[in-house]
């Protein structure tokens, strides 16, 4: 799969990486010395894969241009037809450069960690301030539903299936 996109050498390794839960991740590590991050994306994600990619590449194009810091935009790798994904046999894939020198958290150690990520949430928030949100297509109906969400959110801590709401 990895030879579908613009890497940078010749492929020599691919592992699992991360814990996710949705889609497949791998650290691949070329002759070249960079390392990228290969990625089968769930179909139980989006129906509308194509779409997903487009937003993904639009957005973080548009991040690139606005926040100062090139390592805070993660940074698509184009597949050969210049798309940046690929549909194979095997699924759906993209790849991101490997953001050298950062840790990803499965889940936060101290208050800073949840600070941190704070900060790293409003400043994505702010940077996004200005993008045109008509040029974005809607791949999961209602994912971005705030009101709806909240509602359902509202009706889960009423039924309380897990017996842990009055704990939180």
């Amino acid at each position: 799969i990895a030879s579908h996109f613009a890497i940078e050498g010749r492929f020599l390794l691919g592992e699992p990486y991360g814990c996710g839960h949705i889609n497949r991740t791998y650290l691949v590590q070329t002759g070249s010395g960079k390392r990228y991050i290969l990625q089968r994306v769930s179909e139980l994600m989006t129906p509308d894969m194509e779409g997903l990619m487009r937003n993904v590449s639009d957005i973080t194009q548009y991040l690139r241009r606005v926040e100062p810091d090139p390592r805070r935009v993660p940074m698509l790798i184009p597949a050969a037809d210049g798309k940046y994904y690929v549909h194979h046999e095997s699924g759906w894939w993209r790849v991101f450069v490997f953001a050298e020198h950062t840790i990803c958290l499965q889940l936060p150690r101290t208050d800073q960690d949840f600070y941190e990520a704070a900060l790293a949430f409003g400043r994505f928030s702010e940077n996004l301030k200005a993008y045109p949100i008509d040029r974005l297509g809607e791949t999961i109906p209602d994912f971005h539903n705030t009101p709806k969400r909240y509602e359902a959110f509202h009706e889960v801590i009423e039924k309380d299936p897990e017996g842990r709401a009055a704990s939180v």
